[in-house]
This record gives C-alpha cells, sequence and structure tokens, in this order.
C-alpha cells in the first residue's frame, strides 16, 4: 500500500478526497493535516509516497509548502488541489514549478454531479500515475486535471 498524506483546511473536502483516496486499490490515507504547519510536522516525523494538498490554505499556500520540501531536498510527489485553477493559471504554474507532480482541479460545488465525477476521475487518474511512478503526470493525464487545456 501507497501511504498518502491529505492536506485541506477544509474538513468536508478532507473527508472527500479521503473517501476517493481509499477506494483506489494500492492506497490508503495514512495522515491528514489541516494546514501547511501540520503538514510539514507530520512529514517531518512520517513517511508518506504521496500527498494530496490544496494550494489555498488558510496558513498561507501550499506553494510554501512545496517550497520548502524542495528546500529540504525531500522528493515526494504531491498532488496540487484547486478550485481556482481555470481563473488563475499562475498559480498552477508556480505549483508545477514548486515541485507539484499534478493540479487537479476540484468543483465549486459538489452538488453537480457531473462536476464531482470528473474531481473523482482526475485525482485518481492522478494517484495511479503516482503509484507508476510517473514524475510528469500532467503529460501523462494529458487534459484529465488541470483545466489547462479546458
Amino acid at each position: 500500500m501507497l501511504n498518502v498524506l491529505v492536506v485541506d483546511d477544509s474538513a468536508l473536502m478532507r473527508k472527500r478526497m479521503c473517501d476517493i483516496i481509499d477506494l483506489v486499490p494500492q492506497f490508503t490515507v495514512a495522515d491528514t493535516a489541516r494546514d501547511g504547519k501540520n503538514a510539514l510536522e507530520l512529514l517531518s516525523h512520517n513517511s508518506y509516497d504521496c500527498m494530496v494538498m490544496n494550494v489555498y490554505l488558510c496558513d498561507g499556500s501550499g506553494i510554501d509548502v512545496l517550497k520548502k520540501l524542495k528546500d529540504q531536498g525531500r522528493h515526494i510527489p504531491v498532488i496540487a488541489i484547486s478550485s481556482a485553477v481555470r481563473e488563475d493559471r499562475e498559480m498552477t504554474i508556480y505549483a508545477l514549478e514548486a515541485g507539484a507532480v499534478e493540479v487537479v482541479v476540484r468543483p465549486y460545488r459538489f452538488s453537480d454531479a457531473a462536476e464531482t465525477e470528473k474531481f473523482r476521475r482526475s485525482l485518481v487518474n492522478a494517484l495511479r500515475a503516482v503509484a507508476d511512478g510517473s514524475r510528469n503526470t500532467r503529460n501523462h493525464l494529458s487534459g484529465t486535471g488541470t483545466g489547462m487545456d479546458e
């Protein structure tokens, strides 16, 4: 099993992501963090195979966490989650430059079944790419996550 750390300041979003991840063979949610500080603390004491993290956190940006990991020489595949990728292409570029292997767009409302399913598929595809050892999942997933080509 591949251990995943899920980071999001929304308890509902953490639960939704955990529910999706736990249904993917090979993956299990090992821990959750509510902010970047908590995530960095968990990362300093534990080993994870992958991290799924919101790029917008209450205590700062997920980009800051990515930069700290990079500065520390820590190499962990990070799937960045954002609800604003379509509007904020620069954040997508920053996330990828800071070390994220994929940026997945989450729906604004989970009441939209089609958007919710698209998010689920994109997250599952990103996780499978991590399991396959792909370090450049943006090319591997072509159009399933970033929204850059939508």
